[in-house]
């Protein structure tokens, strides 16, 4: 969803998130996952019992953190906000496929499951 200047991007968490969190975003450009990919966008942010910690963006052109992270990162109960600027959609263009990974603790969930494999179920298309 985007919200004036904003992507945002949510997760839903199978609880509610109370603990130490981090969450993984990975985008790269093309429908499918192949063997060459190159993350064109790597997105980490880092929650400590609920409360936003850490925003980490990389791109090919480099990387930075969130000066003010409670601005882009938003917990609501089982749900996990980040905001970044649209502008950085331009590094994966307009098809991309995308994977995510959620860590807490020793418990790690990955989305979608079969992510690495040649599936287009995480393909995103605009326009």
């Amino acid at each position: 969803m985007t919200q004036d200047d904003q992507l945002v991007i949510g997760f839903t968490m199978a609880t509610t998130i109370s603990a130490d969190l981090t969450v993984q975003l990975t985008a790269s450009p093309g429908t499918r996952v192949t063997a060459h990919d190159q993350p064109a966008l790597v997105i980490t942010a880092t929650v400590h019992a609920a409360v936003p910690v850490s925003l980490q963006l990389t791109a090919p052109t480099g990387s930075g953190s969130a000066s003010n992270v409670q601005d882009h990162l938003h917990v609501m109960d089982d749900q996990l906000h980040i905001g970044i600027p649209s502008s950085l959609l331009v590094t994966v263009g307009p098809q991309w496929h995308w994977s995510a990974t959620a860590t807490s603790g020793e418990a790690r969930g990955r989305c979608p499951l079969n992510a690495g494999s040649a599936a287009s179920d995480s393909a995103v298309i605009v326009g």
